[in-house]
């Protein structure tokens, strides 16, 4: 149970969001996304004036003995006629390592107000339930809480704070959601060129005080077909993971691709793809 456990922490700590934010490194805690904000930080959600439907889908391998795959549902209500941004996501995981299969629901429900023109909060909260296919089964109920600030009409900051309930001790180690903070920014230049830069810590399970810092960008030809890459180093459980992606955005329908590789173990690889209608 305990190699078990170890393996699927590793899996967990891969960034998962959206083949957005993982094409550019996983950083997006200061960028407006229609459905990976509320993820990342729901707070950015008042910056979408419509409503969207979203479908993710990733597949991961670990080395030959370890296999993710991740299917996920988005439905944000952001419209002219919305007084809070919301957004309802349902993912459904299933980890199959060294032939046994463990399974895990996340359902979310997120929230932003706008406080200002230019500052807004969010607060996101769910319930993860792990299956372990043996019988047992352990659920724990969480929130972030986060907040954005669009400083410049190029520049926009955000903070969140994710697991303020703190991590608990009935549930099972490799899904716990831990305790952490960060901070985030995201520059635009041209409506062409976009970068970003997170950088995260985790307050528990961290004696060494060790950072995550996430980067990207993305440029845009023709304001449809977009190319994305980053960088994710996340110091705390030494891994380096490079990033690139390609998305297309049309005036209603949107799909991305993301891939990411890890370098300092060279020992997993993740695909995902994205698609979510404005409507």
């Amino acid at each position: 149970m305990l190699l078990l456990s170890i393996l699927i922490s590793v899996l967990c700590a891969q960034a998962q969001v959206g083949s957005t934010a993982d094409a550019m490194g996983g950083a997006g805690i200061a960028g407006a996304h229609p459905y990976e904000s509320a993820i990342l930080n729901p707070a950015a959600m008042v910056e979408f004036k419509t409503s969207y439907m979203g479908l993710q889908g990733i597949s991961s391998q670990v080395d030959p003995y370890l296999e993710q795959k991740q299917y996920s549902i988005f439905f944000t209500d952001a419209g002219a006629m919305t007084a809070f941004p919301g957004a309802l996501f349902y993912r459904w995981r299933s980890n199959e390592i060294l032939g046994q299969r463990v399974r895990e629901q996340h359902l979310q429900l997120s929230g932003a107000a706008a406080i200002t023109e230019k500052i807004s909060v969010g607060v996101s909260g769910y319930k993860i339930k792990t299956d372990l296919m043996s019988g047992e089964d352990y659920s724990q109920y969480n929130a972030d809480v986060g907040t954005y600030w669009l400083a410049l009409e190029q520049l926009s900051v955000g903070a969140v704070f994710r697991g303020v309930m703190g991590s608990k001790n009935t549930t099972w180690t490799a899904s716990q959601v831990l305790p952490s903070t960060g901070i985030g920014a995201e520059y635009k230049l041209y409506e062409m060129f976009k970068f970003r830069y997170d950088i995260n810590y985790v307050l528990e399970q961290n004696p060494d005080k060790r950072f995550r810092h996430q980067l990207g960008g993305e440029v845009r030809y023709d304001f449809l077909l977009v190319l994305r890459a980053g960088f994710n180093q996340d110091d705390r459980i030494g891994e380096n993971y490079w990033t690139a992606g390609i998305g297309w955005e049309g005036p209603r329908l949107k799909v991305a691709y993301a891939y990411q590789k890890e370098d300092r173990r060279n020992s997993s690889d993740l695909h995902s793809i994205d698609m979510w209608l404005d409507f």
